[in-house]
């Protein structure tokens, strides 16, 4: 399978994502790439953007319905080289304009639990029971402008 097809998978399984069982529609529009260091000039070349002719010879040999999706030019982030050569997200605008959008979800305060070992409280070790406590906590900010989907090549 070339990297056209394969991209051009992702689009349509990202496509046909619904709501619900009943098959209502998700409405995403792809609109950016980003992809790690490695995948950059392919990723231009798949959707039209890597400039001179051979952009153009990659699009007319996958095909030209990747250049109507209208992608933003792909985000190059270094970041992604340590975790995988051939993973890339797509990011998708959710049309619908009623709807919160995407959220990020970030761990604002690492979790640890603090507990009282049995040699540390005679109460606790006479009741055989073992306390413990969590603490930490997660933020979830509503309305990110992408839903993003991880994909490989």
């Amino acid at each position: 399978m070339t990297a056209g097809e394969n991209f051009g998978k992702a689009l349509g399984t990202i496509a046909g994502l619904t709501f619900n069982s009943a098959g209502t529609p998700r409405f995403l529009v792809p609109k950016v790439v980003v992809c790690p260091t490695q995948l950059t000039y392919r990723v231009r070349q798949l959707i039209g953007m890597a400039g001179g002719s051979s952009g153009a010879q990659i699009l007319s040999q996958t095909s030209n319905i990747i250049n109507q999706y209208a992608f933003d030019a792909p985000i190059e982030a270094p970041e992604l080289n340590a975790s995988s050569a051939t993973t890339y997200y797509i990011g998708c605008e959710d049309i619908l304009s009623d709807e919160l959008g995407a959220f990020i979800m970030s761990e604002r305060a690492a979790f640890e639990i603090q507990g009282y070992p049995d040699t540390q409280s005679a109460a606790v070790n006479r009741t055989g029971q073992w306390e413990w406590h969590q603490k930490g906590r997660f933020g979830f900010l509503p309305g990110h402008p992408y839903l993003f989907f991880k994909c490989t090549t």
